[in-house]
């Protein structure tokens, strides 16, 4: 610009398509004007730059964008979802849970040679799962649900285990790395589960539970507090197991007549038997009785009167179905759930 017509006369300049290289790290977006000020020089004389004047003022951005960078900022890498909460089957002390996670960054997450990309999911203490450098991942979403997996783990120099990431108990943290030539796509939600033991007491679930990724040494996204499932699928809720209902009955009360008991048990919690653990039910307190002890070979016989469709075969003694172990002088029933069955909570059995 090298002159005005008048005094006073309003000038306006357009600055189009310029582009700064901002150093530093990211810098939260903010709705406010920045320290950027405009500078307005008047020459006495187009040829002679004499008697320069100078006035300064304030700059403020024009707008502010939900997701662009304000004037001269950074936006900070963040989650776009983050997501965890539990299967809740059953939410007893020390049963096995799944946990089901759902992550969208807002930038890609790739792994390269020798600099590999990391999501720690942290807050998940108690647990009484061990530590594991090849914790099972099941992907329920997302671009790559394949063999090869979205995540691995590296075992040896030569050997990844795909499907695989880290966990440590003390900590409880679970460290999942994007396997070589995967890649997490800028908000682009992956859903992801992997199973746990709950801690062996009752206890709330935590509000603490966070996600944050790095690339390398560097952090990409800083750890932020995910957002939790509600009610029984609140990760890490631990509800004491208790029953209900609980009421036993008989048919007859003659001395030494052959006797029908009736119980009716309705728990709080799903009680299951796996291959790593056994669930069963005592009814306690039943002395008296004349019946002599069962054995292996001749367990005592029960029947099931209401619950799941399939009534019988819920509970099993000495390998044969609709049978439990009773013992005369403490006169104890035990009720040892079939393994792949389970009694559901709140329901009738």
């Amino acid at each position: 610009v090298t002159s005005a017509e008048a005094s006073g006369a309003e000038l306006l300049v357009s600055l189009e398509a310029a582009s700064f290289a901002l150093g530093g790290g990211p810098i939260p977006p903010v709705c406010s004007a920045r320290d950027v000020s405009a500078y307005v020089a008047a020459f006495a004389s187009p040829v002679a730059a004499t008697a320069l004047l100078t006035s300064v003022s304030k700059m403020s951005p024009v707008g502010c964008f939900s997701q662009a960078a304000q004037l001269l900022g950074v936006q900070a890498h963040y989650w776009a979802v983050k997501k965890i909460g539990q299967e809740a089957t059953t939410n007893a002390p020390g049963a096995d849970m799944t946990f089901t996670v759902t992550l969208a960054p807002s930038m890609d997450l790739a792994s390269s040679t020798g600099t590999v990309s990391t999501i720690t999911i942290s807050g998940l203490t108690g647990t009484e799962t061990s530590d594991s450098s090849t914790l099972p991942i099941t992907l329920k979403s997302g671009a790559h649900m394949s063999s090869t997996g979205m995540f691995s783990q590296t075992v040896s120099s030569t050997s990844n285990v795909a499907n695989t990431a880290e966990w440590k108990q003390t900590l409880g943290t679970l460290i999942l790395t994007v396997a070589s030539g995967r890649q997490m796509a800028a908000f682009t939600p992956v859903t992801f589960s992997f199973a746990l033991k709950l801690p062996n007491a009752a206890a709330a679930a935590p509000t603490t539970i966070s996600a944050s990724a790095s690339f390398g040494t560097s952090v990409l996204v800083d750890k932020a507090v995910m957002d939790r499932g509600s009610d029984s699928s609140a990760p890490m809720l631990v509800v004491a197991a208790v029953f209900t209902t609980a009421h036993i009955g008989h048919k007859v009360t003659g001395p030494g007549q052959q006797n029908t008991i009736t119980a009716t048990i309705v728990s709080n919690t799903l009680h299951q038997t796996t291959s790593s653990s056994t669930s069963s039910i005592t009814i306690a307190g039943l002395v008296g009785s004349t019946t002599s002890d069962s054995s292996t070979q001749n367990p005592i016989a029960v029947t099931q009167l209401a619950g799941p469709s399939t009534l019988s075969g819920l509970f099993t003694e000495g390998g044969v179905a609709d049978r439990a172990k009773w013992t005369k002088e403490t006169g104890k029933l035990v009720l040892t759930v079939t393994s792949g069955r389970s009694m559901v909570a709140g329901e009738e059995d």
